[in-house]
Formats: structure tokens, sequence, C-alpha cells
């Protein structure tokens, strides 16, 4: 059997209980962020408890358990830590503009080609002053996560092009008023 340190419980003010009660409760809260409330509750109302009987009474690994014990004692929170990696160099707000440029004609940009291609897109997005510079490749390695074809669009990705850009219209209506 291995050794498991005892985790020295720890109180919960009359505030965070009453929190993460609601937490644990409310339908609309993440899920994972309700197991979480519901582990650190657990763990407070029953002090004596080792991990495995928490695990137990909640119905999940004794090794979330010892880990979200672990991490509220050293930093009083239930969100995840910051992932490894370096920071994404394109915002959403650029991801949506490229994505809207891709899902409208070349002619509406006075560009005289009939579908993007990846490449003329590429070359595209490089004039826009507000869009971070990105290659042919860079730009197809992040179409591909919505699976864009940009040479013959099919019948959905016009649908969806067009709730794009309805989308990023409101958006930008919504932006230069805030301004």
């Amino acid at each position: 059997m291995r050794y498991q340190p005892l985790l020295s419980p720890f109180p919960l003010t009359p505030r965070e209980a009453k929190q993460f009660l609601q937490l644990a409760q409310a339908h609309r809260s993440p899920q994972a962020i309700a197991r979480r409330a519901r582990i650190i509750l657990t763990a407070h109302s029953h002090p004596t408890w080792s991990s495995k009987q928490i695990a137990k009474s909640l119905d999940v690994n004794d090794r979330l358990v010892r880990k979200w014990r672990w991490r509220w004692q050293e930093t009083h929170s239930l969100k995840d830590l910051p992932r490894p990696g370096a920071p994404r160099r394109f915002s959403s707000a650029a991801r949506a503009q490229v994505t809207a440029l891709a899902c409208s004609l070349p002619r509406s940009h006075e560009v005289p080609l009939a579908h993007w291609s990846r490449a003329d897109l590429a070359r595209h997005v490089v004039t826009i002053p507000t869009l971070p510079t990105i290659s042919a490749f860079g730009l197809s390695v992040r179409m591909r996560k919505p699976r864009f074809k940009l040479v013959k669009p099919s019948r959905p990705l016009v649908q969806l092009c067009t709730s794009i850009r309805s989308i990023n219209h409101r958006a930008t209506h919504v932006m230069a008023h805030c301004t």
C-alpha cells in the first residue's frame, strides 16, 4: 500500500461554504467546477475522512479528490492552472475575421478570383492591418480546425459562412457603438 500523506483539515468561512454549496447545486455551473466544489465541501464537513472515503461518497476517483484538496489548500481556487505552452498568437477576434474572410467571395474584396486558395487568402490577410501576418501553411493549420475547404465550398459551409457573416456584422456594429 502506498503512503498517503494526511491532508490537514481546512476551515471554510460560512461565506465560502455557501458559495460552494450554490456552485455544487446550480444547474448552470460547469460540471468540473461543481464537482470540485462538492469535493471541498465534503472534505470540510468530514475532516476525518480520507481522500478514498470522500471519493467513494462522491463516486469520483481518489486521485481527483487528492488533487483538488491539495489545490484548494495551496491556491484557494477551483480554477484550472494555466495550460503550458506559448500563448495564442491569434486572438478569437482575428480568427473570426479570417473565418469571415474565408467564407466571403474574393470578388467582394476586389480580388479577381472565383474562390479563395489558402495561399491567396494568406496573401490577402497580410494586406489587412488589423490581422497578424500569417503564411499559407499557418493559415491552413488554423483553418483545419473547423474543417474548412476553401476551394469548393459545400452547402453546409455556405450556411455556416452566412451565419458567421451575420454574427461578424452584429459584432462590428456593437463594437462601433461601444467606442
